[in-house]
């Protein structure tokens, strides 16, 4: 009897002890998929009692200079995903800094921000620092800038030694690029050469305009040693005198750069040897060197050879004497020039060289050649450039075969280029002339050598030469190629002008005009181009020169450089 009662008692007892675990299963189950706050393994729900906030970077830092545009990045970092705060940067005072240090202006750099807002979930922003007008500091001088970082959480806090960060910035020693030495008189002008180093760029800028005072001018650079950055800063540079010595000039020989400077009023005179108003040589090797914005107005330039030998001696240009390597960009020169060899507005002789967007105004006269731009063009380029005034050779030079001018260029050599030029020059050759370029003349061999004068426009009231070697409205005498290369004109225009050769113009099929040149497999003398009546026209519509580079609203073609410059 008493086993029957039992058993179902024991039974249910069974059952509840079985169904309990489940409901408390059930019960975990629910709460896990219905409760969004239930953190991931390794995450607290405990806010954590040390909650702080540091700079990324502290300490002492210094500043890289040598970058184009100098800047600091660091972080402010919040330790933990907690509690909203304002993150605040302050600049330490001098005091804080110490005598070691002067502070940094406060116009010397840009901080991104010096207030930033922290969610409380957010744990780090950057923030960057960019320095400017570094060109104020004094050389050789330890700049400071520091920082402090604060919370404005009294629930976080801020490390000692992790909570100021300061920034030194030192120019170094002067003639760096970033700290150039500063020419503000005469004496300072005097004095570079003694800040001069060998096989060591210095830079040089200056900060005021200077009068020489046509005092005798050593060139600062006479034996090529030197590497030289000179900045004019728009300045100018009056009464330059320099007439003694090899490479009269400013420089002697460039090996660097020249920008932004005007020149007025000059007297350069050599003898047997290379002249010029900025440099008499440009050396071979120096690719780099550029002379750029920079200005020769008023004043004469003399070179007298005596027959030696003229082609390492006897150049004079209004910018460089010699060129051998380099750029002549955005320049221009309004003086007079006189030579005997290689006489040139611009260079007096271009080899593997480039003169582009600029011009020359003037009178150049030459015993042998005679350029607007460049007296003897060797393999260089001459491009978006224009000359006004007289260019003229009316003599023989000791009997040889001398005496081309041309409105650009005298004498064209071995895969020279003149393009999208334009010349409203006189122009009066011995031997040959023409409006653009006097004549040209291929190398021996196969080699690339052709030369090249490419939408170009003569704009010559009168053209004339004293004998009949070749003479045209665009180029001269264009002898014959070798079957590989040749002498070539394309796309020229010009104004219907004599050619005079002779005390007689040109007829007949001397004077015929034609769009193109090429002498690579025929005889050929001269080129005359096509007829234009309006420079404006041709040069904007019919050629399309650059309106990048050209300005068209005149009745010349100008540069946009000099509009702006205006």
């Amino acid at each position: 009897m008493s086993k029957t009662i039992i058993y179902p008692l024991k039974r249910i007892i069974m059952k509840k002890l079985f169904i309990l675990p489940l409901l408390l299963a059930s019960f975990i189950v629910t709460a896990c998929v219905e409760d969004d706050s239930i953190v991931k393994p390794g995450e607290s729900l405990v806010e954590p009692l040390n909650i702080t906030l540091s700079l990324s970077q502290s300490g002492e830092r210094q500043v890289d200079l040598n970058k184009t545009r100098p800047s600091f990045s660091f972080k402010i970092e919040k330790s933990h995903p907690f509690v909203e705060t304002t993150a605040s940067l302050s600049v330490i005072s001098a005091e804080e800094l110490g005598n070691g240090y002067l502070p940094l202006a406060d116009n010397l750099y840009r901080i991104s921000s010096t207030e930033l807002e922290f969610a409380e979930d957010e744990q780090s922003q950057s923030v960057n620092i960019l320095f400017t007008n570094l060109e104020q500091l004094e050389p050789a001088t330890n700049y400071a800038l520091g920082l402090k970082l604060t919370s404005s959480s009294t629930r976080i806090e801020v490390p000692a030694g992790q909570e100021r960060l300061i920034l030194i910035l030192n120019v170094g020693e002067g003639g760096t690029l970033r700290n150039p030495y500063r020419l503000r008189t005469l004496d300072d002008l005097k004095g570079m050469g003694s800040l001069l180093k060998p096989n060591v760029t210095v830079c040089f800028k200056m900060e005021e305009d200077i009068d020489m005072q046509a005092e005798e001018w050593t060139p600062l650079n006479r034996d090529g040693r030197f590497h030289i950055n000179f900045d004019g800063n728009n300045h100018t540079i009056s009464n330059l005198k320099c007439t003694q010595g090899k490479f009269p000039s400013f420089f002697g020989q460039l090996v660097g750069s020249c920008r932004n400077v005007t020149f007025k009023n000059v007297e350069i005179s050599g003898y047997q040897t290379p002249t010029g108003a900025i440099a008499g040589f440009i050396p071979n090797g120096a690719a780099d060197t550029e002379i750029s914005n920079t200005h020769v107005i008023n004043g004469t330039l003399n070179q007298v050879e005596n027959g030696r030998d003229h082609w390492s001696t006897g150049s004079v240009g209004g910018i460089v004497g010699d060129m051998r390597a380099g750029r002549i960009s955005e320049c221009s020169a309004k003086v007079d020039i006189t030579g005997e060899w290689c006489t040139g507005g611009l260079t007096g002789q271009l080899v593997e060289a480039t003169i582009e967007k600029s011009f020359y105004e003037g009178t150049v006269y030459s015993r042998y050649s005679a350029g607007g731009i460049a007296g003897s063009v060797h393999g260089a380029l001459i491009s978006d450039c224009y000359s006004h005034g007289s260019v003229s050779t009316l003599s023989s030079f000791d009997g040889e075969f001398t005496g081309p001018a041309g409105g650009i260029a005298a004498r064209m050599y071995v895969g020279s280029n003149v393009r999208n030029c334009y010349s409203t020059a006189t122009v009066k050759g011995h031997a040959s002339a023409g409006g653009i370029a006097g004549q040209c003349q291929l190398g021996e061999g196969s080699a690339d050598n052709s030369n090249y004068i490419v939408n170009c426009v003569a704009w010559n009231d009168y053209i004339s030469s004293t004998t009949d070697i070749a003479s045209g409205r665009i180029c001269g005498w264009m002898p014959r190629g070798n079957g590989t290369n040749g002498n070539k004109g394309e796309s020229c225009y010009a104004k219907e002008v004599d050619v005079i050769v002779k005390g007689n113009p040109l007829a007949g099929d001397d004077i015929r005009p034609s769009a193109s040149f090429d002498t690579t497999h025929a005889n050929s003398l001269r080129y005359h181009g096509l007829i234009a009546t309006d420079l404006i026209d041709v040069t904007q519509n019919t050629l399309g020169w650059s309106m990048e580079i050209w300005d068209f609203s005149g009745e010349k073609p100008q540069f946009n450089w000099q509009s702006t410059a205006n």
